[in-house]
């Protein structure tokens, strides 16, 4: 499966006006074995956030992580979620190293990155399925292609204020393909 963010962008004349940039993103980092809802409280506030990303350490029962996530956030937050082979996230207050660590033995942290509903005009999420059991690479990029057709966006897709994000399960190797099906 294939995770696709399309986010409609404030443009600058229409941001909100004296919004601290740590209100519009803001990252947590946890070791997932000792979890709590609680964890969560500082960033959800009334107004919640648009969109949350999880990604999740390859150690995890990563439909479980997404499961727990999806009941602990309000109903109207996006949430996108995707496994990692490590995470990045720097606490420049404890002076952390950019990479987290991976020992051997494995990890269990699950980063998320909260966005605030004051960067976005519209979110819209898609799941799109990657076809891996047709026979050659053409039939591949046709199915893709159709599927691909299937994503329809709230909002006009524009160059000047769109962003798309996207997400590919790497184990079947149609990140090519899809840049193929795309163009």
């Amino acid at each position: 499966t294939m995770t696709t963010i399309f986010s409609r962008l404030f443009k600058k004349a229409n941001a909100p006006k004296d919004q601290p940039s740590s209100s519009l993103f803001s990252t947590l980092s946890v070791n997932w074995r000792q979890f709590q809802k609680s964890q969560l409280e500082p960033f959800i506030t009334p107004d919640a956030p648009a969109v949350v990303i999880a990604f999740v350490s390859p150690h995890l029962a990563f439909h479980d992580v997404a499961k727990t996530l999806r009941s602990s956030l309000p109903t109207e937050t996006k949430l996108a979620v995707a496994s990692t082979a490590g995470e990045l996230f720097q606490n420049t207050e404890k002076n952390q190293p950019l990479y987290l660590s991976t020992p051997k033995e494995g990890w269990h942290n699950v980063v998320l990155a909260f966005f605030s509903k004051d960067m976005f005009c519209a979110i819209d999420l898609f799941w799109v399925h990657l076809p891996k059991e047709c026979n050659t690479a053409s039939a591949r990029i046709e199915q893709l292609v159709q599927n691909l057709s299937e994503v329809t966006p709230s909002f006009s897709i524009r160059q000047d204020d769109t962003l798309a994000l996207t997400f590919f399960n790497g184990l079947v190797g149609a990140e090519n393909l899809f840049m193929e099906a795309v163009y």
